[in-house]
């Protein structure tokens, strides 16, 4: 029983003993840390099949963390802000899992679905609100919704505050309503056989299941709806092509 205590305080001892040897490596001498071959990465899985992305995410590894198992341990926000820059804010977060024995590192990517396309720039708004770039991260999109906004100034990584399309999505699809328009006051979605005006600050989920229950009663007509005025709602109602 006493060699067993004497084992375990041993280990603890080593395990203590390694830990502080690390620490000041790391402060005192980074580069012998970066360097050292015990804490280079042997083989990266990526689990996103695209080349353009696979290959940003090898070269960030290798360029701004020396290729480095323990910094990516250390610094793995820093690692996903680095992504997300470079980019366009196509990454929205990573999970990184990293055997030391083997020393292989494992990154599962999540990436920004893009919703909306902003007219006359390379953006688009993706799901969470956040801006993205057009670049060969993104993949594939599919999206024919359009955001028309003149004065926005549109930057990878921000978030677009003036509708949350996350929640109006599904009814913007619902409604076959293609084009958003935003200005100062008002906002305006337009479609092929409807058009909704309203104030900015309407709640819009609410005002489009008002519009859902409007169009039920005319299926086969176009219209126009007007929420502007508080105390009325406008309807103008067409026969198709019109």
């Amino acid at each position: 029983m006493e060699e067993q205590t004497k084992t375990g305080k041993l280990h603890g001892g080593v395990l203590f003993t390694l830990f502080i040897s690390l620490t000041v490596l790391l402060f005192y001498s980074p580069a012998f840390v970066r360097t050292f071959p015990l804490f280079q990465i042997q083989k990266v899985e990526i689990n996103i099949k695209n080349p353009a992305l696979e290959k940003l995410i090898k070269s960030t590894l290798r360029r701004d963390f020396s290729n480095n198992w323990l910094y990516l341990w250390l610094n793995e926000e820093e690692v996903q802000r680095t992504l997300a820059a470079k980019s366009y804010a196509a990454v929205k977060n990573l999970n990184i899992d990293i055997d030391p024995f083997s020393r292989s590192v494992e990154i599962k990517v999540k990436l920004r679905q893009p919703v909306a396309k902003i007219l006359g720039t390379p953006y688009y708004i993706a799901l969470d609100n956040v801006l993205v770039k057009k670049s060969p991260y993104l993949g594939n999109i599919n999206t024919k919704l359009y955001l028309e906004d003149t004065s926005l100034v549109p930057k990878a990584g921000e978030k677009y505050s003036k509708i949350r399309f996350d929640r109006l999505i599904n009814e913007l699809l619902k409604l076959n309503l293609s084009l958003v328009k935003v200005n100062k006051e008002n906002l305006v979605l337009e479609g092929k056989d409807l058009k909704v005006v309203s104030n900015l600050d309407t709640e819009i989920p609410t005002l489009l299941e008002k519009v859902l229950l409007i169009e039920k009663l005319y299926p086969s007509r176009a219209m126009e709806v007007d929420f502007r005025n508080h105390k009325m709602v406008s309807i103008k109602i067409y026969n198709r092509g019109e």
